[in-house]
């Protein structure tokens, strides 16, 4: 019984162990996102949303990368004038197939993902600002 209660103490501190080391490696990777991999996070993204590149005109860009082992998630965001951000949506395939469906201010596209991802949707405000979530698990 000692042997199983021993045994079943060291699993749950493994366990315990890798949950905090995952959580410092995630943390630790967004605070030192380098050029390589913001710029890979971004192909990525155009590619599980089937994404045209972000107009030329974009603004406050931004993309974060979250999950650890087993999920991976990528969130951007920017701005941009209403007339660039219509015609990158008619140069991005997954905007083109998706419906999509108004409320509160904002239309909001689920997307077919591509590239083995699971998820991909894009949230356009009113304001002009363009929200992205793609993910794999």
């Amino acid at each position: 019984m000692k042997v199983f209660q021993f045994t079943a103490s060291i699993s749950v501190l493994a366990v315990a162990a890798s949950f905090v080391l995952v959580a410092c490696v995630s943390t630790n990777r967004r605070a030192e996102m380098t050029a390589e991999a913001r710029k890979e996070a971004m192909v990525i993204t155009l590619e599980w949303g089937r994404l045209a590149p972000f107009p030329p005109s974009a603004r406050e860009v931004t993309i974060k990368i979250e999950g650890g082992s087993f999920t991976r998630t990528f969130r951007s965001h920017f701005k941009a004038p209403r007339h660039d951000i219509e015609t990158w949506i008619k140069a991005s395939p997954g905007l083109l197939s998706a419906e999509s469906t108004y409320g509160d201010g904002k239309r909001k596209y689920i997307i077919k993902p591509g590239g083995g991802a699971n998820r991909a949707e894009v949230t356009i405000g009113d304001d002009d600002s363009v929200e992205i979530y793609t993910s794999w698990s």
